[in-house]
């Protein structure tokens, strides 16, 4: 369904977001296809699907087009970025949770709450208290998830 243009380019974007968890080379080819070949939408699509794919090899792609100046790559890149959970990503972030678009910097402090690590807990410590309520939520819940991955047995079993 994805290679094949007689389909509608929704129906095609799906059928790739489905399949991308697939560790296959035909899923890695179509993702590639996609993204290189493809419209807006296609493109956008592929984007999703690399962080789906969970293989660290589109980290870099995903890494440019944080600061692609399209808001919806940004937002797709942010999103994909947080599923790879690399650490690698996270000063890329840092810099994405001031982006002018809301859902790009929400998604970028999501996907740092995700990514966990010293820079990110610092970042969004900082958010905290600079910024409006909406990111200061995000930014608490993110970290929340930070301090889950980090004691993921906060209850002691047997005598205190």
């Amino acid at each position: 369904v994805v290679g094949d243009p007689a389909k509608p380019v929704e129906i095609r974007c799906r059928a790739l977001e489905s399949v991308a968890p697939l560790s296959l080379p035909e899923v890695t080819e179509a993702i590639k296809g996609a993204y290189y070949r493809g419209d807006a939408e296609f493109k956008a699509s592929a984007i999703y699907a690399m962080g789906r794919n969970c293989d660290t090899a589109w980290l870099p792609i995903l890494i440019a087009e944080l600061s692609s100046a399209d808001a919806a790559m940004r937002y797709e890149a942010a999103q994909a970025c947080g599923e790879l959970e690399e650490g690698e990503a996270a000063p890329y972030l840092a810099e994405l949770v001031d982006d002018p678009a809301t859902e790009v910097a929400l998604t970028a402090i999501q996907a740092l709450g995700r990514i966990g690590g010293g820079e990110a807990k610092k970042r969004l410590q900082q958010l905290l208290e600079e910024a409006e309520e909406i990111v200061r939520k995000a930014a608490r819940e993110a970290l929340a998830e930070i301090e889950a991955k980090e004691e993921p047995f906060p209850f002691h079993f047997g005598n205190p």
